[in-house]
């Protein structure tokens, strides 16, 4: 019988000097000077992700910077079904996979005024249109998901530029259908599906190059996703976006379970979150090395605003990580969050009604959740990115954390307009608006 191998995070000096300290705070540090005494840096760390036995794990244990039993498995945050008025009532509201097959008669209604007025809700409500002087070019972009339909006609032109990765097994493409939503959402160029009335979907449609990582499908858990954001990360993607969770569903399947294995279940989870927000931090501190990005991750659909809320989840509840929660129309054009809509996000989105690409190549398909709002988000964030980098010089580099504050900023002008009487557990800093 062979040994059980545990999952372990190391943070190994790039030049091979073992004598090196790990560090878990900055990839790279100078120990300061103490009555006199020469400061001294440590050597640059890199971040290695393996499966160890125990007598590897004995091995420089002072590079181990997390270890777990059991990776939590990934779940897309499914949307939800909404009524014909797309009001956000939850009494009429059911998942996905509850729906009958085929197009509702909700999705029609969305489709059909989003061709009347030539953009999706979601574009409309950010107010983006032809003046709107950026388009996110220049931008690097990474969707971690279910994968993509590359050919459908929203990324037409991308080619090369759009790169996949498979990290399920299951090999590239898109069978679920969450994944393109979201990528056409993010940066899907105009198309019509066949009766000459153009829509535009994306937020960002000069977007160039984009990496679709497919972490959703198959056994893919949390190795898979910190996996994929190494990848992401590796390949200079400037804004990552994520609409998935840990599943905690199966991980915390112990209603008929005994108290130790209840125990067991709620352990589990804890050092799968713990673990990630390990990860998180010696990404985020790796700025100084040019290794940065913005992450935002969909803040989960679990409320039920007539009868509970829901705080954020993980991944979204990470340190470093930009939550997003979902909002819909409400009166006078004002705006609404949607009662499915967990709290305490960072940012808000569109949510409700979100018109984008489709399975098909021509295909409209019509989603509701957090997810949905976090692509429209990060959308923005690659609008200001674009700002961000204007004037710099060739060995000058984009700051997130200006652009974190450039979209908290353009939230702020517009919130007490856009959400009245709204609360900050809600809709945090409010809906970002274009540079």
């Amino acid at each position: 019988m062979s040994e059980k191998t545990m999952f372990v995070l190391r943070a190994v000096p790039i030049d091979g000097d073992d004598t090196a300290e790990a560090s878990t705070v900055t990839p790279m540090t100078t120990r300061g000077q103490v009555r006199g005494m020469p400061t001294r840096r440590l050597a640059p760390l890199k971040l290695e992700v393996r499966d160890e036995t125990s007598a590897e794990r004995h091995e420089k244990p002072h590079q181990i910077i997390g270890t777990i039993d059991d990776p939590l498995p990934l779940s897309v945050i499914e949307p939800v079904r909404l009524d014909k008025t797309r009001q956000g009532l939850g009494a009429e509201a059911k998942t996905t996979e509850a729906a009958a097959s085929g197009q509702s008669d909700a999705d029609a209604t969305a489709i059909e005024a989003a061709k009347d007025r030539g953009t999706a809700w979601g574009i409309h409500a950010l107010k983006l249109n032809s003046d709107t002087p950026y388009n996110g070019a220049g931008v690097t972009v990474a969707i971690l998901d279910t994968g993509i339909n590359r050919s459908h006609a929203a990324f037409a032109g991308m080619g090369d530029n759009l790169i996949e990765k498979d990290f399920t097994g299951e090999g590239n493409g898109d069978e679920h259908g969450h994944g393109t939503h979201c990528a056409g959402t993010l940066f899907g160029r105009d198309f019509d599906d066949g009766d000459g009335r153009t829509v535009r979907i994306g937020v960002a449609p000069g977007v160039e190059r984009a990496l679709i990582g497919k972490v959703i499908g198959g056994k893919a858990g949390l190795k898979e996703l910190i996996l994929a954001l190494d990848w992401a990360f590796n390949e200079g993607a400037d804004i990552i976006a994520m609409s998935l969770g840990f599943d905690i569903y199966k991980a915390l399947e112990f209603k008929d379970a005994d108290i130790p294995t209840a125990a067991r279940l709620v352990n589990t989870f804890r050092d799968n979150v713990r673990l990630f927000d390990t990860y998180m931090q010696f990404r985020f501190a790796g700025e100084a090395m040019g290794q940065r990005a913005l992450v935002f991750a969909a803040t989960g659909n679990v409320s039920n605003r007539d009868q509970y809320v829901v705080s954020k989840l993980s991944p979204a509840a990470a340190i470093g990580i930009l939550s997003v929660g979902a909002v819909g129309p409400a009166d006078d054009d004002t705006l609404k969050i949607a009662y499915f809509s967990n709290t305490q996000p960072d940012l808000v989105g569109p949510g409700v009604g979100i018109v984008s690409a489709g399975l098909g190549e021509r295909d409209f398909s019509v989603m509701d959740g957090t997810s949905q709002a976090c692509p429209h988000v990060a959308g923005l964030a690659a609008l200001h990115w674009e700002q961000a980098a204007e004037g710099l010089q060739k060995h000058e580099r984009v700051s997130t954390q200006i652009v974190a504050a450039a979209l908290r900023a353009s939230a702020a002008r517009v919130k007490a307009k856009s959400f009245p009487g709204a609360a900050t557990d809600d809709i945090g800093a409010g809906m970002p608006g274009v540079p």
